[in-house]
């Protein structure tokens, strides 16, 4: 589902609407239960005064149906308000996203609004997958979020060495209308190996004004940069009224980081950003609440009960007590999936000083075959809290097997479309670090893989080997593409492994000076379908199969496109035992390793 946040409004009704999409085997009808789940909404906030629910229909071919809540106007002055429509009981159909949220916005003032005296306006770790909404960076896309290199935790932002004036922008301007003055700390390094005019830098711009620099760390040839041995993170703190003369009664404020460097080994790094507005005088604001399940996949169990934690965080001002409702909604569950056979909802409390509670919900364990099973967790109606994140979801996964399961003439074993966040725990990357998971570029649908111009036999291979033990064939597709710049040694290929063996390429995608390459004017996606019967001698019998994609090109303007890559196993007979392929779920890491040869070259 999705939805954009709107202005309440001051009479009458604002209407919020919620697509609901159905995707895959359309050829049936399905339909859904919906609800509307107030988080820091009530009732009153709605036409009517009360709680909406209903029934979607999809009839044959329906790919989408839309749930439309309206929302009453006010003239009361209130905080922004959130409230989710949460989708349950299915028939003939499986729910991917069971809720959707959305905020109220208060477009109300007082005559003589009061500010609190210190208040997080942005905040950003790096930790969550929120990168791309929050920043936006310039045509040179040399800034991404990292793992496991430089950080605080696991994140952080970094721009490499052949960034120019690279820059790293906040997506949204902040409103600081009501505050005196505002704080922005940071922590960030530059590599020792930085040279003179070679820096990282911090801007702001106030009421969509010209960029004004307020502070840098900057590189020296020999002793007196900024850099530090053993390349630590370092603290910045910055009162804006100190570096601005034109800071009094500002309105916006746009921020971006900034660097240049020359080298491939020279990095600068980014992490805990916190934007504070200030103000002599005022109260404080509420604390948020946020919810996460704390092992969002489990096995089910074959007796008794497994528990599914969640954890509820509170952020801001603790020195009070705070609560909120909680409640378990079926996605795909029943309520006999859970211990004792009944729905679960309660209360959570934080008394003085509290940052977190915990809920659990008991899964019931069975022996019985069913497909891998989702539930959700949603917050409402909190006291004295404002809810930031008011929905979590876990999956059950079924670890029960048939005594003698057949296997299937065809079955998918594995599939990616880059539509989700997965890219990480999917797909690994030699260190060259030039392929990303990319938005509105040249995509089926929202996003593809992209490796880009600065190429060098750079390498995206699957994080898992397949098990292909049980299959006589097995089909690669992809639909892929190389845009028509590309020049003669440039390519896009596709390798795979047999049993741990060496890589051997089965196809490729080449660029040519002129006439005769593999581009196509337009650059529209090419489908590819190979059997790897086809393309290898030594298949007979394999175990495992590893696959990876391989690009080369040498500028900025040659870029070359992964989307929908399907691995299919093939039988020939229908009546051999078959083994569950397991699903990817192991964490993201970067192995450093040297370049590998092109295998045709």
């Amino acid at each position: 589902m999705c939805i954009r946040d709107r202005n309440e409004g001051d009479q009458n009704s604002t209407a919020f609407s919620f697509t609901v999409t159905r995707e895959g085997d359309l050829s049936n009808d399905s339909s859904v239960l919906w609800s509307v789940i107030n988080d820091s909404t009530t009732d009153n906030d709605f036409l009517n005064g009360s709680p909406l629910s209903g029934e979607i229909f999809f009839t044959d071919g329906s790919a989408s149906q839309t749930i439309t809540v309206n929302v009453a106007g006010d003239t009361q002055v209130e905080t922004n308000e959130t409230f989710s429509v949460v989708l349950s009981s299915a028939n003939n159909a499986t729910i991917n996203t069971a809720s959707a949220s959305a905020i109220i916005i208060n477009d109300d003032q007082e005559d003589t609004p009061v500010s609190p005296s210190e208040q997080i306006i942005f905040s950003d770790d790096f930790e969550s997958a929120n990168f791309e909404n929050n920043w936006q960076q310039d045509s040179q896309n040399d800034w991404r979020r990292r793992q496991n290199a430089r950080s605080i935790d696991n994140f952080s932002a970094e721009f490499d060495g052949r960034a120019n004036n690279a820059t790293l922008q906040l997506r949204e301007s902040l409103d600081i209308s009501y505050f005196d003055d505002v704080e922005i700390s940071v922590q960030w390094l530059i590599e020792t190996s930085f040279d003179n005019y070679e820096f990282l830098a911090i801007d702001v711009s106030i009421d969509n004004g010209s960029w004004q620099e307020i502070n840098r760390l900057s590189g020296a040839s020999g002793i007196g940069g900024d850099e530090q041995s053993g390349n630590p993170f370092q603290d910045g703190v910055f009162k804006l009224s100190d570096y601005l003369t034109n800071f009094a009664n500002a309105s916006t404020l746009d921020l971006r980081f900034r660097g240049t460097a020359s080298r491939g080994n020279e990095d600068g790094y980014l992490d805990n950003i916190i934007i504070t507005g200030l103000n002599q005088n005022g109260v404080k604001p509420t604390p948020t609440l946020a919810i996460a399940a704390d092992s969002p996949t489990q096995n089910e169990g074959d007796q008794n009960s497994t528990a599914f934690s969640f954890t509820i965080t509170r952020e801001g001002d603790l020195s009070n007590d705070s609560s909120v409702l909680w409640s378990v909604i079926n996605d795909s569950t029943t309520d006999n999936d859970f211990l004792n056979g009944s729905p679960l909802s309660g209360e959570i409390f934080f008394t003085d000083g509290s940052a977190s509670q915990t809920i659990t919900v008991n899964v019931a364990g069975d022996t019985q075959v069913e497909t891998n099973e989702t539930f959700s967790v949603v917050l409402s109606s909190a006291n004295n809290a404002t809810i930031n994140t008011a929905s979590a979801s876990a999956i059950i996964i079924n670890d029960d097997q048939e005594d003698t399961p057949v296997s299937p003439s065809e079955q998918i074993i594995f599939s990616d479309d880059f539509e989700s966040a997965n890219f990480e725990n999917n797909w690994q990357q030699d260190s060259q670090n030039d392929w990303r998971r990319r938005q509105n570029a040249r995509s089926i649908d929202n996003f593809s893989a992209e490796f880009d111009g600065q190429a060098n036999n750079a390498t995206l291979q699957l994080r898992e080997s397949l098990d292909i033990s049980y299959f006589d064939d097995v089909e690669v597709s992809v639909q892929w593409l190389i845009e028509t710049s590309f020049d003669t040694n440039e390519f896009l290929a596709i390798d795979v492994s047999i049993d741990n063996g060496s890589w051997q390429e089965i196809n490729r995608l080449s660029g040519a000076s002129g006439i005769g390459g593999d581009e196509q004017s337009g650059n529209p996606f090419q489908d590819g379908v190979f059997k790897l019967s086809d393309s290898l001698t030594d298949f007979a019998d394999a175990s495992t199969l590893d696959l990876r994609f391989r690009g080369t090109a040498s500028r900025g303007n040659e870029d070359g496109y992964l989307d929908n890559v399907i691995i299919t196993g093939l039988n020939q007979n229908s009546e051999s035992s078959f083994a569950s392929i397991n699903q990817f779920n192991s964490s993201y890491s970067l192995t450093d390793f040297g370049l590998l040869p092109d295998p045709i070259a």
